[in-house]
């Protein structure tokens, strides 16, 4: 997604007319029904980009808002549920100007235009469970469910993000050109 522009379609009128699809199973079979065939998702509109994680989705709009729906698990939805899943898209309160969104297991990371990555979520490690990023645990959960920035080296500006489904670390590619990676890499990555 890096830098790449929009196609003409998406900035037309009869943008809003296009529908966004789902197929496959869930684990939670009372979140969502296992889907042989492509199931129309409500209520979002103009997108752009989407990010499929663990058990939970992400979709960018064109105009820098995300959606997130699924499994809530450690606060990867960024914001509060009174249960821990939700099949239908909601908006991720607090976050503006949003050109990059990307998913692990357990979290969500969103890059916006003034180059700050943010984070909601959590990243942990699949062979120590004390070991987790944040390291406080607290990002996103509880009554802390909301984004937050993940400190950059140097405060340098991000330019892309990116995080493999079922990952717990993800990679940034920092202004400078340099890529730096936090999380956990227990398989090599």
């Amino acid at each position: 997604m890096l830098g790449l522009p929009l196609p003409d379609l998406l900035e037309e009128e009869n943008a809003e007319e296009f529908e966004r699809f789902l197929l496959g199973s869930d684990p939670k079979p009372d979140l969502l029904t296992t889907r042989t065939l492509p199931t129309k998702v409500p209520r979002v509109k103009r997108v752009c980009s989407i990010s499929a994680g663990g058990m939970h989705t992400a979709a960018l709009t064109v105009d820098g808002k995300v959606y997130t729906w699924g499994v809530d698990d450690e606060g990867a939805l960024g914001y509060s549920l009174d249960d821990d899943e939700n099949p239908i898209p909601q908006i991720v309160p607090q976050l503006d100007e949003i050109i990059q969104v990307t998913s692990g297991e357990s979290f969500t990371l969103f890059l916006n235009t003034k180059g700050q990555v943010l984070m909601c979520g959590k990243m942990r490690s699949f062979h120590y469970d004390s070991f987790h990023y944040p390291s406080d645990g607290v990002a996103c959960q509880g009554n802390t469910v909301q984004p937050v920035v993940v400190p950059m080296p140097g405060n340098e500006k991000a330019v892309s993000i990116a995080a493999g489904n079922g990952s717990n670390f993800a990679a940034v590619l920092l202004k400078s050109g340099v890529i730096g990676t936090f999380g956990f890499g227990e398989h090599g990555e």
